[in-house]
């Protein structure tokens, strides 16, 4: 079959099929994330329910020992992306931005804490070598749960940038804001939903890596903006997606 597909030169691209109606045909409700996810299906037996998480509490004055620990100094200023280091998280134009804001900022470092595929990290060493910035940056691979929590309560500024989509909610985006993290995300589709004053949105454009250097300039000098972001993200997070309010949203689907 994927010859003959291949034959007449249609796409193959994942991104192109979502191959969901038959699930969606045969359930009698099905749940998703975002109100996005729900306006792309035909269904009225479709519901949205934010993505739970269990909402942690770490004190600030921990994170010198979690930083130490990682051998991230205090001066540092800790740019990160979580999860699986994929092209989709727009991590070549993240790294050539942050190529430029190291001019501004000789003590930040980027971080990318996750699996990263060998042809990936490939291209990451490439970039890495092209703008000099080794020293500048860490690759952790992939790494145990506690570990990749510290990693990121460690963190000053999250990058979760997600184009292209499949509409997916990210669970370390949702992590981070609960952690009360200033966090940098694409204007697209489901994350256009998160409010404006929790979170910083970057436009897929021509223009993006301006405006995601534009927003780490702007978080990189002023540590208030960074907590007065992180608070409200926080606090969005507590009140949408702490267990306590997904589960009664969840019993309201199955009971209905």
């Amino acid at each position: 079959i994927t010859d003959k597909i291949k034959k007449h030169n249609f796409d193959l691209n994942a991104f192109s099929f979502s191959l969901n109606n038959v699930v969606f045909n045969s359930s009698k409700a099905v749940i998703v994330h975002s109100r996005w996810c729900m306006e792309q299906t035909a269904g009225d037996n479709v519901f949205v329910v934010p993505h739970g998480i269990n909402i942690e509490r770490f004190h600030e004055g921990e994170i010198r020992s979690i930083r130490a620990g990682l051998g991230i100094s205090q001066d540092t200023l800790a740019l990160a992306c979580f999860g699986e280091i994929v092209f989709t998280k727009r991590i070549d134009v993240v790294i050539k931005a942050f190529s430029i804001f190291r001019l501004f900022n000789k003590e930040a470092k980027l971080l990318l804490v996750g699996k990263c595929y060998r042809e990936m990290e490939d291209k990451v060493r490439q970039l890495v070598d092209f703008y000099g910035l080794e020293g500048s940056m860490t690759i952790t691979g992939k790494v145990d749960l506690d570990i990749f929590k510290k990693y990121m309560q460690a963190s000053d500024v999250i990058l979760n940038l997600r184009y292209p989509t499949m509409g997916e909610t990210s669970g370390s985006l949702i992590r981070a804001m609960s952690y009360g993290k200033p966090v940098i995300i694409s204007n697209v589709n489901q994350f256009r939903e998160f409010p404006d004053d929790s979170c910083l949105k970057v436009d897929v454009c021509d223009r993006e890596q301006d405006i995601i250097l534009n927003h780490l300039l702007m978080l990189g000098k002023d540590p208030l903006l960074r907590k007065r972001i992180g608070d409200k993200a926080r606090r969005y997070v507590e009140d949408n997606c702490s267990w306590d309010k997904v589960t009664e949203k969840y019993i309201e689907v199955i009971s209905a």
